[in-house]
């Protein structure tokens, strides 16, 4: 999720996404349009739904932001009360950790090492503990989550981990 996003593209798809909302009636909520970008430059939706998106796009959404997101939708949605959500301050990204294979979770390998090369670039941990079934869907058994100044940053903190984490199943 880069820091900024005010390309003309994405002005063109944030403009499309508000006519989808608006003609599914929907004007107060936490919603998750998906699409895809065609070679045109125009947007096809895939997906669009009046619920909180998944992956993990709240949790990066607090970090780029630095304000609670879950918080601010149910303070609108209970108590009536809108609180203008901040600029984004970061870009952010998320690697979900996955094993190689079908079993139980033996150990995540190289995570310590991987830790202190990013130091407080990793903001959130969510580990599988040895024993745990390995899942084999895209979430995986656990993600970490980095911030940083800069979308490159980003980029290359993901491909350390990528690089570098492994999750071993016995």
């Amino acid at each position: 999720m880069p820091k900024s996003v005010s390309s003309p593209r994405d002005a063109g798809v944030n403009r499309l996404c508000q006519r989808v909302l608006s003609a599914l009636g929907m004007s107060t909520g936490i919603s998750h349009v998906e699409y895809f970008l065609l070679r045109d430059g125009s947007a096809l939706v895939s997906e669009v739904a009046a619920r909180p998106p998944g992956a993990k796009i709240l949790d990066l959404l607090k970090w780029a932001h630095g304000v609670d997101i879950v918080e601010r939708w149910v303070t609108l949605m209970i108590l009536n009360k809108f609180q203008a959500i901040p600029a984004r301050r970061f870009a952010v990204g998320v690697i979900f950790l996955r094993s190689e294979g079908a079993g139980k979770i033996a150990a995540v390998q190289g995570l310590r090492k991987v830790q202190t090369e990013l130091g407080d670039l990793i903001v959130e941990k969510e580990l599988p503990w040895a024993g745990q079934r390995a899942i084999m869907d895209y979430e995986g058994n656990g993600s970490l989550i980095v911030r940083h100044s800069s979308a490159m940053g980003v980029r290359r903190a993901l491909a350390k981990i990528n690089a570098g984490v492994k999750l071993k199943v016995a």
